[in-house]
């Protein structure tokens, strides 16, 4: 609120006297002071309302939490929530059946919205049908050269879903023909590299770096390995939804951006699997005899992170969902687990990390930005090369052809004429 009335107190007369002259001037001067003076009033009783209400409510908050009890911000009240209950009535519905009760609850125009989509497949649109070199990557994707950036990306979750080695451990060729996917979806993806695929076919692109085809599919969709801990990433979890719908690559984005009621139940039933999960896996903790020291659970929580990490990026990966799980259970513990955790500190730690690996992913981006920029004009260098030396292959051969003419032209003339 101060901040926002010295703006004003010094802007507004600016402004005034830019529109208005000196008249403007005085109107914004009155506008300003005005402003300079409720704004930071109206800030300080907007800050001492809210403590107030801090104050209020904190001895209630801490009772509840106490008790277990967690708060619902739509409704507005405390509750006990159990898990089991949830669990019971979430994971055995379908989306079609939780649409339809959102309907009869009332709260449907949204949810039949939901519903409508998913029920009546988009038309995709079509590009002009076009001449390639080469068309080796379409179909290893199974696609027209026509096809759009959408069905690019549809059909390489599809082949790649169909190909992974993961599914396939009994076929030795299944690793390299998802890698031959991979490659393919790399280069079709991105609109420079498609332009000069379609122009040179594979001698056009054969200079380019390409990425793992087993890391380049988890870091995009995720690996249903790690299914167990955190469900069907979103992205993936949109695909298949848009495929079921037959949405087009605009509907899918909108649903992932968008309060669509099906990606809402989509999510909640992830989170309820995951907990599910979770639960059972303590609970093998729990359920081993006194004195054991637990080996045999941490035997086998040895095995499964070795076979986790053992993947493409799967070592980062499992660090990243054991700082979370580790984090959000001393959040839930609070005094149980420590004064820090109980005083809100880990919350604090958390948002700390959150706006460092931010900064990080800024810097990388940025990072990546410049790279992709030099490699841009790189490979614009390289077509003009090519382009160039094109022309003078092109000179060479006329002049060539017009020495032969004359050549040929000379032999034919008779003796007598020269």
């Amino acid at each position: 609120g101060v901040a926002t009335g010295v703006l004003a107190a010094v802007t507004l007369p600016v402004v005034g006297a830019r529109e208005g002259g000196i008249v403007g001037f005085g109107k914004g001067l009155a506008s300003g002071v005005a402003a300079g003076v409720a704004l930071p009033i109206g800030g300080v009783a907007t800050g001492i309302y809210q403590i107030g209400r801090g104050i209020f409510n904190s001895p209630q908050a801490f009772m509840e939490a106490r008790d277990n009890k967690e708060w619902d911000a739509e409704k507005r009240v405390w509750y006990t929530y159990d898990l089991k209950e949830e669990a019971g009535r979430l994971l055995n519905l379908s989306e079609e059946e939780y649409l339809k009760q959102q309907q009869k609850e009332g709260q449907g125009e949204s949810a039949s919205a939901g519903a409508g989509a998913a029920s009546a497949p988009a038309s995709e649109p079509t590009l002009p049908p076009r001449t390639v070199k080469d068309t080796t990557y379409y179909d290893l994707l199974g696609i027209a050269p026509n096809a759009t950036a959408g069905q690019i990306k549809k059909a390489y979750y599809v082949k790649a879903r169909k190909l992974h080695p993961d599914k396939n451990p009994n076929d030795p060729s299944a690793h390299s023909k998802f890698q031959e996917v991979g490659a393919a979806y790399q280069v079709l993806s991105d609109s420079v590299l498609r332009e000069r695929y379609d122009k040179h076919g594979k001698d056009g692109v054969e200079d380019v770096p390409v990425m793992d085809s087993s890391a380049f599919f988890m870091m995009i969709f995720g690996s249903e390995k790690f299914d167990f801990y955190v469900g069907e990433l979103r992205l993936a979890m949109l695909m298949s939804k848009g495929m079921e719908a037959g949405m087009d690559e605009e509907g899918a984005i909108g649903a992932l951006f968008e309060d669509d009621p099906g990606m809402v139940f989509r999510q909640r039933k992830r989170e309820v699997q995951c907990a599910v999960n979770l639960a059972n896996t303590v609970q093998e903790f729990i359920d081993e005899p006194a004195g054991s020291n637990h080996e045999k659970f941490r035997a086998k929580m040895e095995a499964e992170a070795k076979e986790l990490s053992a993947s493409a990026i799967g070592g980062s990966l499992l660090g990243v969902i054991s700082y979370v799980y580790l984090e959000q259970a001393q959040k839930v513990l609070g005094f149980e687990h420590s004064v820090w955790a109980g005083l809100g500190f880990v919350e604090l730690k958390r948002r700390g990390h959150v706006l460092a690996t931010k900064y990080r992913v800024a810097r990388s981006m940025y990072k990546t930005f410049r790279a992709a920029s030099k490699m841009s004009r790189k490979e614009r260098e390289l077509e003009q090369e090519r382009l160039e030396k094109k022309a003078k292959m092109a000179v060479k051969e006329e002049a060539a052809a017009k020495e032969s003419a004359a050549s040929v032209a000379s032999d034919a003339v008779p003796a007598s004429v020269a």
